[in-house]
């Protein structure tokens, strides 16, 4: 990583916690304003280091997320397509058919980012990180995760979308080889895609969002297991209430029994 991107006003060493796993909140603030209080909790429960990867927008306020969330490092800049083509290479037919291209694009490019903030600390600072955690700032996740994983697999929750064709590019986690081989292979896959394939031949071969993810996982064979944590996605501009939590803790037995239970009695 050149060391002129890593910003020191942003870095923040009295954050640091040892034996600790590290959290990575990338993507835009959107709603964390009201989700903070849950975000805290979260972090609270495995007394986690923190960074946080953004974009320069509306909601985002620096010294909101830095008296919060207590970061190590505060990523944070314009987003902008060309910051993407080092990855993915240049505008191509892929970008001009799909939508959701370009959210893929800015995704991806931060967490290739985060990895190499990630080994800067580690190499200049001689700060360690065994497990790391993929999250946003916009997600409620009221179940402490199992730390005690195989270091062979990453754990992805299973919230959203069937199995055998999605992995979750909201939130997942590993121990960081393994984390890293996935960053690493996303970026190859993304210009293997982009610049290379460039060509959908069915729905589950499109190259964005959670599908861009597993197929990513088949072609370099990164092994991959689901968890069912007790979470939603907060898209509201308002605080949630106690019927909220309710439908949070229906969702989660409804996916176990759905997905896991009987999943394993039709196997």
């Amino acid at each position: 990583m050149n060391s002129s991107i890593f910003k020191k006003d942003f870095f923040f060493k009295e954050n640091y916690k040892q034996n600790s796993p590290l959290i990575f909140y990338v993507g835009g603030t959107r709603t964390y304003k009201y989700t903070i209080k849950h975000v805290q909790n979260y972090i609270k429960k495995i007394n986690a280091n923190v960074i946080v990867s953004t974009w320069y927008d509306k909601d985002f306020d620096k010294d909101f997320i830095i008296k919060n969330l207590k970061p190590i490092y505060l990523d944070v800049e314009y987003e902008s397509f060309h910051k993407t083509t080092h990855i993915f290479g240049k505008l191509s037919i892929i970008d001009k058919v799909f939508l959701h291209s370009k959210p893929t694009r800015s995704l991806t490019y931060k967490i290739y980012k985060t990895m190499q903030i990630i080994n800067y600390l580690e190499k200049k600072y001689k700060m360690k990180f065994e497990i790391l955690i993929r999250s946003r700032l916009d997600i409620i996740i009221l179940s402490k995760p199992n730390l005690a994983i195989s270091k062979k697999h990453l754990y992805f929750e299973d919230f959203f979308g069937p199995w055998d064709k999605l992995r979750s590019d909201r939130y997942y986690y590993g121990h960081k080889k393994i984390m890293f081989k996935l960053i690493n292979s996303l970026k190859k896959f993304a210009y293997y895609s982009y610049q290379k394939k460039k060509t959908v031949v069915n729905y589950i071969d499109n190259p964005v969002n959670e599908l861009f993810i597993k197929n990513c996982c088949d072609k370099y064979a990164i092994p991959s297991k689901p968890f069912y944590p007790a979470m939603m996605y907060w898209r509201k501009k308002s605080f949630p209430i106690i019927k909220d939590f309710v439908f949070l803790w229906l969702i989660k037995f409804k996916r176990v029994i759905k997905r896991k239970i009987l999943r394993l009695t039709n196997s």
